[in-house]
């Protein structure tokens, strides 16, 4: 059960990260050539490619976290060596799991704000608050990637053992 909704969440991060950047591209090249052949714009596609741009970011972070390719500072990990290397692993993957998890339940009280104040943009007729809602589920998919590399290193006992590549 947890295999099968772990591979749900990847998909829906890999057809996230892909249409966004598709669309994207097509919509960004579709308004520079209107713009260059008639002069007039599509009033929306600035404002759509500003919100596929932010979904493609915040759910590539998250699909980089689930295969344990995220940014990460290891000049003091790569000195250490044996048992000290895996408390520094796995102290550093407990402290970014529960910094996602409070970034996460702050992205919720903040879409929480934005949608009491009803607000709409005005460009795509859409409420505010969706933006915000689409980077809280990357912060949590983020939050359950973190937990999951926790849970694989007490399983394995082995640092860096990244999720293999589904096809």
């Amino acid at each position: 059960m947890l295999r099968k909704l772990d591979l749900l969440i990847s998909h829906i991060e890999r057809f996230i990260i892909g249409s966004s950047l598709i669309v994207m591209t097509a919509l960004i090249f579709v308004n520079v050539a209107l713009r260059f052949f008639t002069g007039e714009t599509i009033t929306w596609a600035e404002d759509f490619a500003i919100v596929l741009m932010i979904c493609m970011s915040y759910f590539a972070a998250a699909y980089g976290t689930r295969l344990n390719r995220h940014i990460t500072m290891n000049a003091l990990y790569e000195t250490l060596s044996g048992r000290w290397r895996k408390v520094f692993y796995i102290f550093g993957l407990i402290v970014t799991a529960s910094l996602t998890g409070f970034l996460f339940v702050m992205s919720l009280q903040v879409t929480r704000t934005i949608y009491d104040m009803q607000g709409i943009i005005a460009t795509m007729g859409i409420p505010k608050y969706l933006p915000y809602l689409v980077v809280s589920v990357a912060i949590l998919f983020m939050t359950i990637h973190f937990i999951q590399l926790v849970v694989r290193f007490f399983k394995t006992g082995k640092p860096d053992d990244a999720l293999e590549m589904e096809e």
